[in-house]
């Protein structure tokens, strides 16, 4: 009976892993991030992101992308940003 719940909660966990989207995107124009990633917003998990950004990105990905679990900034630039639009 134990195996049985094991192997239950661990095909749940893989089940749910897959179901997370796995996307790159690449900035060209710091606070673009949310227009480029308009289609995948809300159920984006896995991010990869490369070029430039800025604060105004950095706020898409804290206000509108919920569902983002793993994020990859390794091969950014993040540049300055003022304005109101930013964190």
């Amino acid at each position: 009976m134990k195996k049985y719940l094991l192997t239950i909660c661990l095909s749940g966990l893989v089940t749910i892993a897959n179901a997370q989207i796995k996307d790159t995107v690449k900035v060209i124009t710091p606070g673009t991030l949310n227009e480029l990633a308009k289609a995948y917003l809300t159920t984006v998990g896995f991010l990869t992101v490369t070029g430039t950004i800025d604060a105004r990105d950095f706020k898409t990905m804290r206000d509108s992308m919920t569902s983002l679990v793993v994020l990859d900034l390794t091969n950014v630039t993040i540049n300055g940003y003022t304005g109101v639009n930013g964190t």
